[in-house]
């Protein structure tokens, strides 16, 4: 992998994970919640919010349905 892209899975992960830290807790959910509705254990949750989980795109349709979100929302640039 070139460091271009090594670079850009890394900027994915980052925002990736802020969204789905901003969004799970703006419906007031914990991990072990958002683990009920979407079939994820919420180590993985965790995992997935500290940037140190690969995603796949089935886990990013759960992730997107347990939220309530459109999966792009995901990875959607939002100002702190």
């Amino acid at each position: 992998m070139t460091k271009k892209a090594e670079l850009l899975l890394l900027a994915f992960r980052k925002r990736l994970a802020r969204n789905v830290r901003r969004l799970r807790k703006s419906l007031g959910l914990s991990h072990a919640e958002l683990g009920r509705r979407t079939g994820i254990y919420p180590r993985y949750l965790q995992k997935i919010e500290a940037e140190e989980a690969n995603v796949s795109l089935k886990v990013l349709t759960r992730l997107a349905n347990g939220l309530e979100v459109d999966p792009a929302e995901l990875f959607k640039k939002h100002q702190r």
